[in-house]
């Protein structure tokens, strides 16, 4: 992951889609001065980046495994914890604080997704379900996908209680190291879980980018849900298949 070419922006990419003129793509960072929760601020975020003549879709993120296309700007956002276009010109994002941020690029048939994975979702399998989702209504191969994973709260920070623990030992292909056990207490790697599925569902680990960055640890990068409580602000995924877009 690496910064733009501009001075100090407030967001971050991910290098293994960074230079494909076929995507855009940003993750925003806590010094950045808009508030991404609300909708205004978001295209005022994109259009200081990017210019007045894009828009950007965010769904009503339920901690789910609802997955919606988008096929044009939206009057009202889905309820979705993913978006799937291959519509350009448009961008596509999820808003996290904790929660995984995850990049689905198919560049041979020029479809993207991202995906909001909080342990709800990752519990249900959304980062699987929606390989699968590419590969039926796209036709994409699984094999053919990238995906990134971006900073999300990590097995250092994640506590869980007994019940999450019962969850995940119930998840299909569960792994011993999906768990940590220190001083008595429980800690999940969801990051280890999303990796894992997505290598079950035929996406190659050689085509998986993983940020390793905990956003509970890391104040002066990122909001954490964990650490501040729910005043914390939110980090913006944010995605388009569009040539003419220019790259900041």
């Amino acid at each position: 992951m690496s910064r733009s070419k501009r001075s100090e922006p407030p967001f971050l990419r991910f290098d293994r889609l960074t230079g494909d003129p076929r995507l855009t793509h940003f993750f925003t960072v806590r010094s950045n001065p808009y508030d991404l929760i609300d909708p205004g601020e978001r295209q005022a975020f994109l259009h200081t980046f990017y210019g007045g003549n894009y828009e950007i879709v965010v769904p009503r993120q339920v901690h789910g495994d609802q997955i919606a296309v988008v096929s044009g700007p939206l009057v009202s956002a889905p309820e979705a914890d993913a978006l799937v276009t291959a519509w350009p010109g448009l961008f596509i994002g999820i808003l996290v604080a904790d929660c995984f941020p995850i990049l689905l690029f198919d560049p041979h048939h020029l479809v993207l997704a991202v995906v909001h994975a909080g342990w709800r979702g990752v519990a249900a399998n959304i980062q699987g379900k929606t390989v699968e989702f590419l590969r039926t209504r796209f036709a994409s191969q699984p094999s053919g996908i990238t995906a990134v994973i971006g900073p999300g709260i990590g097995p250092c920070c994640f506590q869980v209680g007994e019940e999450v623990v019962h969850i995940f030992h119930k998840h299909g292909g569960f792994q011993a190291d999906w768990l940590v056990k220190r001083e008595g207490k429980f800690f999940l790697n969801l990051r280890f879980v999303i990796v894992t599925d997505l290598i079950r569902q035929g996406v190659p680990a050689e085509s998986i980018e993983t940020v390793l960055l905990c956003t509970a640890c890391r104040r002066d990068l990122f909001h954490s849900y964990r650490r501040d409580g729910p005043g914390a602000g939110r980090m913006l995924l944010g995605a388009a298949l569009c040539p003419d877009v220019p790259l900041p």
